[in-house]
């Protein structure tokens, strides 16, 4: 039964009882949409997350897994499992490293080994398995699920993305060199700011000369690495079809905030969208903040010359080929649109009326140029939009073979019509003194636009943006071309407690089935507590401490004695 007015005003009241008596930790932010919000009180255990990262002591004659899972298990009185035997080992770690099973050579040789010296035999292995080139594939794969590859748009039409492949190498590049991870955050966040630095310090501060460099992709092997990376930003989902211009932005954004959120920094930022989020210390406004930060980034197909370590074998034949489908789908089409135009030019002279063309008669009205699809049959109507598509597909495929990426730029909001999925690129002109407006979107709507904010970042965090001012430590400064490369700085910061503990926990999931904090992408209220908190810090720091190399925190966690026990209890 729905209560009536005086339960309901009963429950309001008790409920704010509770809030003021209860015990709980206030989280100060950048403000709620109500002083209720700002200075509500949370469970302390609810903010694990939030809290700085600690360096827990470790004993120094023992591995630091196994001292914290051994502390833990010990406690609760279960003795260690036995450790597994040879077979299982070399195929758990060659499955977990390259995603393959080893070769029956391979097992023989490290049975053998085993039996004279595991320790040197088991590093031996690891350190192979690291240096093949199949290691980048498979956790590039780990990777790419989180950033959500795709070599198409998605939606109903699904258009394809022709050169998203460079950014899946990248990220394939990336875990083989092993690239410091806080660099990896970086580059794909605001990889074409730092490329537009780079220029600026090469060819002078002219705006007119860097522009051209993006238009014509005059980019060194560095700069393009940099470019290739921000393919992350272009991963999810989007398609501009049967919506407005303005609301195909917000989708954009919303979906790239969100993305940002839940990769980087294990919080799910969409709550907040509409209103404070209920669970976690995360205000609209913060929402909106980091909404600025993306607010000039603009989606383009941009041409960056081919790197040395691109594998772009096949390519020629590749070419050729598309050209001889494009050929053919053109002169079908030309061949039906011939017969259309000869029943045209009868429909003119049956009326006394000069003849014109398709695209010159467009404009005419109604009763002054023929049908549509004059001429034509609805066969001949229906292979006419088949071959019109074919046309298109194949003349988009070329660009497989062309050195373009699936990029950003910075840059005002394009006109309707240039607003394209089919093919979008960057602007001739920018008008490089245009600057977003940003508001908080009351209940998250286009057409309820409410309070001015600043680009920014989460303020429940605690860390304050690099270079921010006293008044407000966690606001991003307004240029246009350094906003999202101040966020990515922020997000990489050695003391941001999310992101750090966030990769860690991932890497750790995929050693082990499941993070050492249950939800890999929700560190908040509603996500699972981690199982060994301590062990996550150590992790965290030790990542951090040393150089943030992915290859050093899988030789650590694999020469555990927790990683090689067997999968079953006695």
């Amino acid at each position: 039964p729905w209560p009536d007015e005086d339960e309901r005003r009963k429950y309001v009241v008790a409920e704010r009882a509770i809030a003021v008596t209860e015990e709980g930790e206030i989280r100060m932010t950048s403000g709620g949409q109500s002083e209720e919000w700002s200075y509500r009180r949370y469970a302390p255990e609810d903010l694990w997350s939030l809290r700085p990262v600690t360096r827990p002591d470790v004993p120094g004659e023992v591995h630091p897994i196994d001292f914290f899972v051994d502390s833990r298990r010990m406690k609760a009185g279960f003795g260690a499992a036995s450790p597994a035997d040879p077979l299982t080992l070399i195929r758990r770690v060659t499955y977990d490293l390259l995603g393959l099973p080893p070769e029956p050579d391979e097992i023989a040789a490290f049975e053998k080994g085993w039996k004279e010296d595991p320790d040197k035999t088991w590093e031996d292995l690891i350190e192979r398995l690291l240096q093949s080139p199949h290691y980048g594939e498979r956790w590039a794969q780990h990777w790419l699920d989180v950033a959500r590859y795709a070599d198409t748009g998605g939606y109903s039409n699904d258009y394809e993305r022709s050169n998203a492949w460079r950014y899946r190498d990248y990220v394939i590049r990336s875990f083989n060199e092993d690239k410091p991870y806080n660099r990896f955050v970086i580059e794909q966040l605001a990889g074409d700011q730092l490329a537009d630095l780079s220029v600026r310090k090469r060819l002078g501060e002219e705006e007119g000369r860097l522009h051209q460099v993006r238009i014509n992709g005059g980019y060194t092997a560095e700069e393009s690495e940099w470019l290739v990376a921000t393919g992350f930003l272009r991963m999810g989902p989007w398609d501009n079809a049967m919506v407005k211009a303005p609301e195909a932005r917000q989708i954009y954004l919303d979906d790239v905030v969100n993305s940002v959120g839940q990769t980087f920094l294990a919080t799910n930022m969409r709550c907040a969208k509409c209103h404070d989020h209920k669970f976690d210390p995360v205000p609209t406004r913060d929402y909106y903040r980091l909404y600025a930060a993306f607010a000039g980034t603009q989606m383009a197909e941009r041409k960056v010359p081919f790197l040395s370590s691109e594998n772009i074998d096949g390519f020629e034949e590749g070419r050729l080929q598309v050209k001889r489908l494009l050929s053919f789908a053109t002169q079908k089409k030309e061949s039906i649109k011939k017969k259309q135009e000869a029943a045209a030019r009868e429909w003119f002279d049956q009326r006394g009326l000069e003849y014109l063309p398709e695209h010159k008669r467009r404009s005419l009205p109604d009763d002054r140029k023929p049908p549509r699809h004059v001429g034509l049959d609805h066969v001949d109507q229906g292979r006419l939009k088949v071959r019109e598509q074919d046309e298109w597909i194949w003349t988009r495929r070329l660009e497989r073979y062309e050195p373009m990426i699936q990029g950003v730029y910075d840059g005002p909001d394009l006109p309707e019509k240039g607003n394209r999925a089919r093919k979008m690129r960057i602007a001739r002109v920018v008008d490089s003194s245009w600057r977003p407006q940003s508001v908080i979107y009351s209940g998250g709507s286009l057409e309820a636009p409410g309070e001015a904010v600043s680009p920014g970042v989460l303020s429940g965090c605690g860390i304050p943006v690099e270079g921010s001012g006293v008044d407000d430590p966690y606001r991003i400064e307004e240029g246009l071309g350094s906003r999202r490369l101040a966020l990515a700085k922020w997000i990489a910061n050695p003391r941001n407690p999310l992101a750090t503990r966030a990769v860690v926990n991932r890497i750790w999931q995929h050693h082990f089935g499941r993070g050492l904090a249950g939800n890999p992408n929700n560190f908040g209220a509603k996500g699972a507590r981690p199982t060994h908190p301590a062990l996550l810090d150590w992790l965290a720091s030790e990542f951090v401490e040393k150089g943030w190399s992915f290859k050093r925190l899988h030789r650590l966690i694999l020469t555990s004695r927790v990683y090689r026990q067997a999968g079953s209890h006695p």
